[in-house]
């Protein structure tokens, strides 16, 4: 039964996601072959159309890449709504499944649809680099020995990377976790549930935040800047690893709560409009 939701789910949100990647894949390549046929260095004064078009293209890829990211998040998380606490809700829970499925599989097809939607930009933003430099980038060699310079340390070049995508991966976890929970608990609410979701998504992302900032502060820092940069020319690498290794685990604890206090309610507090 867990595969026929998630393949209901994916179904359901296939075109507007495809569309929005879509756009986001051809805006880029109209981009390289723009940036591939002119000279950025060449745009001044006495070429006042190129310019306009460059900063229009810029202003426009700007906006589709933030309506790609957020448009998508409040996309799903009104999905979750309208599937769990509306109308739709009496069939959604009347189906032979848990609510630990029912939770999985939306938040599944969404992770999915995050990671797409990243090699999308990454791609895209690759693409246009490459137009931009042409032909002209740097090999990963050459942006290793860079690196090297700021004095980090090549063996933990690698573990800095995976480290970081860790985080990425359980930063897009809580985004939606978040939404989840905020939409649960604004259910406890009578009347405009929607306001109280958004009171609640408030309040808790400032919970976290303050309780992020707490912990780092026990442990010696109050932000990553003192970690990162120990020196105009030189990366603390150590204290970048100690920041990313304690904020990949509270990232995670977080969206632990954030998924057990969905499913409790969805479980035991339960209100269909």
């Amino acid at each position: 039964m867990l595969g026929k939701l998630f393949k209901h789910e994916w179904k359901d949100s296939f075109l507007f996601m495809i569309i929005l990647n879509g756009s986001i894949l051809l805006l880029s390549i109209l981009g390289a072959v723009f940036f591939r046929s002119m000279d950025i260095s060449e745009l001044d004064y006495e070429r006042p159309f190129q310019g306009l078009m460059y900063g229009t293209y810029v202003l426009v890829y700007v906006v589709g890449i933030f309506v790609l990211f957020i448009g998508s998040t409040i996309y799903f998380y009104v999905r979750f709504f309208r599937n769990m606490y509306t109308d739709q809700g009496y069939l959604m829970h009347t189906l032979p499944v848990t609510e630990h499925e029912l939770i999985f599989s939306k938040l599944s097809v969404a992770m999915i649809w995050k990671i797409i939607s990243a090699i999308v930009v990454t791609f895209g933003l690759e693409l246009i680099a490459y137009s931009i430099a042409k032909d002209d980038l740097p090999t990963l060699r050459e942006i290793s020995k860079e690196i090297q310079r700021f004095g980090i340390e090549p063996g933990r070049i690698s573990l800095i990377i995976i480290m970081s995508l860790l985080f990425a991966l359980g930063y897009a976890l809580y985004t939606y976790l978040l939404g989840y929970a905020s939409v649960s608990v604004g259910q406890f609410a009578v009347k405009n549930k929607v306001i109280a979701s958004v009171g609640a998504f408030i309040g808790i992302r400032l919970i976290v935040r303050f309780t992020r900032n707490l912990i780092m502060v026990c442990i010696g820092s109050t932000s990553f800047t003192r970690y990162l940069f120990m020196s105009a020319s030189r990366i603390d690498d150590k204290g970048f690893l100690l920041a990313i290794t304690v904020s990949d685990i509270l990232i995670y604890i977080v969206c632990a709560i954030l998924y057990l206090i969905t499913h409790a309610i969805m479980k035991n507090r339960l209100n269909l409009e």
